[in-house]
């Protein structure tokens, strides 16, 4: 599947998709290459500097999301919304977050179990997923 790479910035409520002047600068066609200029921070990026971002993988729709690394968030004073701690990075389908989503909002016996497996990864913690609500769930009226 190919798919293009976009910044997206949790410590805005909702979420947003960050954009660059050209409105594509901030689009990559790799993950690595996405994943480093979050790690820079330099250019359209510098504005979100210490916030808390991650790796948008669109075929479009939006289907997969990377936490970056975490281990030099916390001395670089990132205000990240998650709680975890991680050497690599860690990638979530889309469909686990909207399973979280309706957990958190309407929550049925078979829900809360997904939320309380999926809660064990300290990268999605509920004020988090809740923030992705618009760009997961873009069709319904929040």
């Amino acid at each position: 599947m190919s798919s293009t790479y976009k910044a997206i910035c949790l410590s805005h409520n909702p979420a947003i998709e960050i954009h660059g002047e050209d409105h594509d600068d901030l689009t990559w066609n790799d993950r690595e290459t996405g994943l480093g200029a979050l790690a820079r921070r330099t250019g359209d990026l510098a504005a979100h500097k210490t916030c808390d971002l991650v790796l948008g993988a669109y075929s479009y729709p939006l289907w997969e999301i990377t936490c970056p690394v975490s281990s030099g968030k916390r001395v670089e004073g990132i205000k990240d919304g998650s709680i975890c701690c991680h050497n690599y990075d860690k990638s979530i389908q889309v469909d686990w977050l909207r399973l979280m989503i309706a957990a958190l909002i309407e929550p049925t016996t078979a829900t809360k179990r997904v939320l309380e497996r999926r809660l064990i990864d300290g990268c999605w913690p509920p004020d988090r997923v809740l923030r992705l609500r618009p760009l997961l769930l873009p069709e319904e009226d929040q």
